[in-house]
């Protein structure tokens, strides 16, 4: 959402897509057009038989994400991350504005042990933020024992690694889903996001209606 209202806003977005394929980060975009399952729209491409919604959803996202440069290589390092954005900088100059790391234990480091490798990734990702004059937005794992999905995430302790990790970062939004039931999908369609900290402003929580399938959040009403 983050990358897709600077695009079409005319600012420029680097997306490290870490976690995530190319094929399955873009059916997962897709789907916020033509509300397919994610197997059917997977299967059409393999079979070859695209539907004329399908295609209206290519060029929708198309034009949604023309803004925004994708890295999908795997064992990237912060090294690779800050020659990416040279190579963009090369291209857009000042239009750059983010930087999305997706996600923070996926960034190799120096270290065998996790939690010291992720607090160096984060440190060096800070100093990327202000050298090149970027937002960095990290993804990041909660911890354990925050609980399933439908776990409140009211503190940043719950960042995973959290005293070594949040003292670099300046805004910290956590997110966790109220009616998430592996049993029981039918209320899993509400989202909170809570800020948890932040250097620039006050702490709140945010409560939106959700839609698993398109990613999208639309405000409640007043029985919601």
């Amino acid at each position: 959402s983050f990358a897709r209202y600077l695009s079409q806003n005319n600012q420029g977005v680097l997306y490290e897509s870490l976690d995530m394929s190319e094929n399955l980060l873009y059916a997962r975009l897709l789907q916020k057009h033509c509300k397919y399952d994610f197997r059917q729209i997977l299967n059409m491409l393999y079979e070859k038989q695209v539907t004329p919604q399908l295609l209206d959803a290519f060029e929708k996202t198309n034009d949604e994400f023309k803004n925004v440069a994708f890295n999908f290589k795997s064992g990237t390092n912060v090294e690779d991350i800050e020659s990416d954005i040279l190579t963009q900088k090369e291209k857009i100059g000042d239009k750059l504005k983010l930087v999305i790391v997706d996600y923070l234990e996926k960034v190799r480091g120096p270290y065998s042990d996790a939690t010291a490798n992720s607090a160096y990734v984060a440190s060096r990702l800070t100093d990327l933020a202000r050298e090149h004059n970027v937002c960095l937005l990290m993804l990041l794992q909660p911890q354990k024992s925050a609980g399933d999905p439908s776990q409140p995430l009211l503190s940043m302790r719950k960042v995973k690694g959290a005293s070594v990790i949040e003292q670099d970062l300046r805004l910290i939004l956590t997110l966790w889903r109220p009616g998430f039931n592996p049993q029981n999908m039918e209320n899993d369609k509400f989202v909170s996001v809570a800020v948890v900290k932040n250097n620039m402003g006050g702490l709140c929580q945010m409560d939106f209606k959700w839609s698993g399938v398109s990613g999208s959040f639309s405000d409640l009403s007043l029985d919601e």
